[in-house]
């Protein structure tokens, strides 16, 4: 009933709000039996009240603030009062002047400048990268909605394209707007390069064609195009020899190979030595009530007194690019990358006492690091490439840490309401320590895995921005605290121009131990797997013998904006070609899904392999695999 606007203001105007409030305020004196169900019932109508801004300030000037602090902080801990708990926390926050993320924008710390050709054939595409973001808009108009208001703030013209038609953002209406068309054989023509396993059949003598050259692929320059053959041949015919795809010195060559936008200052170990995870089946966390409603209580006592927290930055990727050459174009030569992390093992970093954390590899996602105490840590990660959008992925080192010693992280951006931490779901690690035992495998990690609803606002709008747009980010140490008022009230911070916003972030937290001192350490959201990995897993495809029945293919369909390669795969047998059926499988546009890459790997072993069912999917079917549509988002996010 309260969640029309119009309803709430009734409710409010009949003094029916001071009503439930004082219900919830004596939640205690309630009949015993019914207790639960009511504080249910009154927790649920404030939340469809504060739902409007009319409601939000009728709750906070009739002292609602205070109750729910009350009730937080007095609700028994028997299991029946959890989603009461949980009801009354979130509510809490919507009532609360929330705090803007720590960041000096909320677009991601790097942008990729559309050459200007694809809209006009003009001009120069040297320049592509710019590190201060927020000059280009959000690619991304899709927003995991949660039950808070709409995006009070959000900057309505800020797309990279202002002057896209209904078409493009609508799509296409197939009954409407398509008609089929039986293509023109000339056309047809300029695909056959795609098509190798069609070679020994011939065009009849007959067709006439009109003057239109076939297009050769651009290499490098990007662009379309297709054909360019990266190795095609016939099992038992291909060449054999080299280092495995795993072999180290086979990544770093095809690592060279990759272009990014930034550029980066190592290869990730794991990536490296060519990392998987365990062949056995992996226990489901069975999440702890009482953590998670130690995590809510948590939440509710940082907005409360953030003083008593240390808010120290000790990462900043911002930094970084901004005061090393990283954000200098990667057409230039790139300084050849390499890992000396097995170096690095069992010493210590003495000039700092806190975790020590880097991201600047491949596929590698974490923007900023806040030491918070001793030893928890809230975490940041980057937007996507042209967004403000999409955190849930993250990939990233960490050292200088002691063996034996819970460390919390906190991820406190992530934007859907929900997550697979919640569902049993623990991050993964890798130890070099322990890789260098001979144990070198990705393991799930973590205890007190909770996810949960934080204190910051989601703000669409680059803050400090048109303030400090010529400045450098500051120095990690030396960043001022921020702290959050309750009721209105705002300590450090900006308020910025483009009005707030009522939805939140949500954190995604877990406590490790670190298996040995001083250890260099990677964790991740999944088993990552690189762009470059698959370069390197081609290049082995292309080395492999394989059965002499076995028709395998892999050239370029195209090359990406930023000069990376789109392979595309072909796998058949020899006979009766022309009356097979083709199967297109496409993967991974992102670096979040990489279990996709994982299971697409395993159906291509599948196919090249010897087993009866590889056999007669071989000759009823041709095969072409796409395995990354979008590597420049595979590389960095986007």
């Amino acid at each position: 009933m309260t969640s029309p606007e119009s309803n709430v203001i009734r409710v409010v105007r009949e003094c029916g709000l001071q009503r439930v409030l004082a219900t919830l305020d004596g939640w205690e004196k309630l009949e015993r039996r019914h207790q639960c169900k009511l504080v249910r019932a009154t927790l649920a109508t404030l939340s469809h009240v504060c739902d409007s801004k009319h409601g939000r300030k009728c709750v906070v000037s009739l002292s609602g603030v205070e109750i729910l602090q009350r009730f937080i902080q007095t609700c028994p801990a028997d299991c029946k009062f959890d989603s009461s708990l949980a009801s009354a926390t979130n509510v809490f926050l919507k009532c609360v002047s929330r705090g803007e993320l720590p960041v000096t924008s909320v677009r991601g710390a790097f942008t990729f400048h559309l050459p200007h050709s694809l809209k006009e054939e003009s001009t120069d595409t040297s320049n592509p990268v710019t590190v201060n973001p927020g000059l280009d808009g959000d690619y991304s108009d899709d927003d995991d909605g949660d039950d808070d208001d709409d995006d009070e703030g959000e900057d309505e013209g800020d797309d990279l394209d202002s002057t896209r038609s209904s078409a493009d953002l609508h799509g296409i209406d197939l009954t409407t707007d398509y008609s089929f068309e039986r293509p023109r054989m000339e056309e047809l023509v300029k695909l056959a390069p795609l098509f190798p396993e069609y070679n020994g059949f011939r065009i009849p003598a007959s067709t006439r064609f009109r003057e239109t050259p076939v297009p050769a692929s651009k290499g490098n320059n990007g662009g379309g195009g297709g054909g360019e053959s990266g190795g095609s041949w016939s099992g038992g015919n291909s060449s054999s020899g080299g280092g495995g795809w795993e072999d180290p010195e086979v990544y770093l060559h095809m690592s060279s190979r990759t272009h990014s936008l930034v550029r980066f200052v190592k290869v990730a170990y794991p990536d490296l030595v060519g990392a998987r995870g365990p062949t056995h089946l992996e226990q489901l966390y069975e999440k702890d009530r009482k953590v998670c409603r130690s995590k809510a209580l948590g939440t509710v006592e940082r907005v409360l007194h953030p003083e008593v927290y240390l808010e120290r930055v000790v990462y900043d990727l911002d930094y970084l690019l901004a005061s090393d050459d990283s954000h200098k174009t990667t057409h230039a030569p790139q300084r050849p990358l390499s890992n000396l992390d097995e170096k690095q093992i069992g010493k210590t970093d003495a000039a700092v006492t806190h975790l020590n954390f880097e991201s600047r590899f491949e596929s590698g996602n974490l923007r900023r690091v806040i030491q918070a105490s001793t030893r928890e840590y809230d975490l940041i990660l980057n937007a996507d490439v042209n967004s403000r959008h999409h955190h849930q992925w993250f990939y990233f080192e960490v050292s200088n840490m002691q063996a034996a010693t819970p460390y919390v992280f906190n991820i406190i951006n992530n934007e859907k309401p929900n997550s697979e931490f919640n569902f049993g779901m623990k991050p993964v690690m890798f130890s070099v320590r322990k890789s260098t035992e001979g144990q070198g495998q990705w393991e799930r990690t973590g205890y007190d895995i909770c996810y949960h609803k934080n204190h910051y606002a989601r703000i669409p709008k680059d803050y400090h921005h048109h303030q400090q747009q010529h400045q450098q980010p500051q120095q990690p140490q030396q960043q001022q605290e921020k702290k959050i008022g309750v009721g209105g009230r705002r300590v450090g911070g900006s308020s910025g121009s483009g009005g707030q916003t009522n939805k939140c972030y949500y954190t995604a937290t877990f406590t490790v131990v670190f298996p040995h001192d001083y250890d260099v350490c990677y964790l991740a959201y999944h088993y990552p797997y690189t762009y470059t990995r698959l370069q390197s897993y081609l290049n082995h495809l292309e080395e492999r013998d394989l059965r002499n029945d076995v028709f395998f293919s892999n050239q370029v369909l195209c090359h990406t904006l930023n000069a990376n390669p789109v392979p595309l795969l072909t796998i058949t047998s020899h006979h009766d070609v022309k009356d097979k059926e083709v199967v297109l499988l496409t993967s991974r546009v992102h670096p979040g899904e990489s279990n996709a890459s994982w299971v697409l790997e395993g159906a291509l072993e599948l196919l090249l392999g010897d087993t009866p069912v590889a056999q007669t999917l071989r000759s009823n079917f041709i095969f072409k695999v796409v395995p990354m549509l979008n590597p420049e988002g595979v590389i960095h996010g986007k």
